[in-house]
């Protein structure tokens, strides 16, 4: 029976290539089993929506980068004591090696300090006088740059301040004399620490002491019997899984599996068969963020 009467808005963390959008999507085509693997999870928006349904009697969440299933299951769990104070360029660079909150939060895309710092040169100083305003009520750096955000002050939470101090800020956006205008409204860091605040309300689910959180290769990860084996790789002629991800040696891997492969992909070899199929907006084109594609789920034609 399908338990998911959340109204979840954003499933998982809100990292680079996200499944977020269409991750119901997903969790209505993929079959139920005993156990659910989610083998290059990334943000574990997949993961997230499986335990609110709580479907699975195990849930397992892998991804060679070891920061982003510990975060999701910390975050899951209420283990993060979440600090909103300002990390700048230079304190990143120097944190972000041992504080894997720092590492991904205050990341570009929140791709950890390989993909450098989140805010460009051009704009740091602008949030940082935006976030003085939002966390700390002190808007008098922000008049320096032309904005008022009086008003938000009598909102009581660094949430609600952030929500009002967003449409002042997009308002006069275009006088290009003030701010670049390229995500002057938005503040990062600030949307992705409250999106893991909002991950803790999976503590209340009976399903979360099932899930496990690994960091190994997807070869290296033993199926057990009665699984559905979910794969979100990384999309041919991009980067991820580490910086390196052999397609050819995933698809024969995938193709001589003696369970079906659930993939997520734009295209995959001729022997592979699109079981279902939708259109989604990509918003990390670097050139056209109004594209749209279509998403298929895979599997091998042995199990179509």
């Amino acid at each position: 029976m399908n338990t998911d009467k959340r109204k979840t808005s954003r499933y998982g963390l809100p990292y680079k290539g996200s499944k977020n959008k269409i991750a119901r999507w997903v969790a209505d085509v993929l079959p139920v089993n005993d156990n659910f693997y989610d083998l290059f999870c990334g943000g574990c928006s997949i993961t997230h929506v499986m335990l609110e349904r709580g479907q699975y009697k195990r849930y397992v969440c892998n991804d060679i980068i070891p920061q982003l299933p510990r975060l999701f299951d910390d975050a899951a769990h209420g283990r993060l004591h979440l600090d909103y104070h300002w990390v700048g360029r230079e304190q990143f660079f120097q944190e972000a090696k041992t504080d894997f909150i720092t590492n991904l939060v205050y990341s570009f895309g929140m791709g950890g300090i390989e993909k450098g710092y989140i805010y460009g040169k051009n704009n740091e100083d602008f949030k940082h006088a935006y976030h003085d305003a939002v966390v700390h009520r002190n808007v008098e750096p922000m008049k320096t740059w032309g904005y008022d955000l009086t008003p938000i002050l009598k909102a009581p939470t660094i949430g609600e301040r952030y929500l009002r101090a967003k449409p002042i800020i997009k308002s006069r956006v275009k006088r290009s004399d003030l701010i670049t205008a390229e995500n002057a409204p938005r503040l990062q860091s600030v949307e992705r620490l409250q999106h893991l605040e909002e991950l803790q309300h999976l503590e209340e689910l009976e399903s979360l002491e099932r899930l496990e959180s690994r960091s190994a290769s997807f070869h290296d990860i033993d199926i057990a019997p009665n699984s559905t084996v979910y794969c979100d790789i990384p999309y041919v002629n991009t980067t991820g899984y580490g910086g390196k991800f052999d397609h050819a040696d995933f698809y024969e891997w995938a193709r001589t599996r003696e369970f079906p492969v659930y993939i997520s992909e734009y295209w995959l070899p001729d022997d592979f068969v699109s079981i279902a199929s939708r259109e989604k907006h990509v918003t990390m084109s670097s050139y056209n963020n109004s594209a749209v594609k279509t998403e298929h789920i895979f599997v091998h034609r042995r199990w179509a």
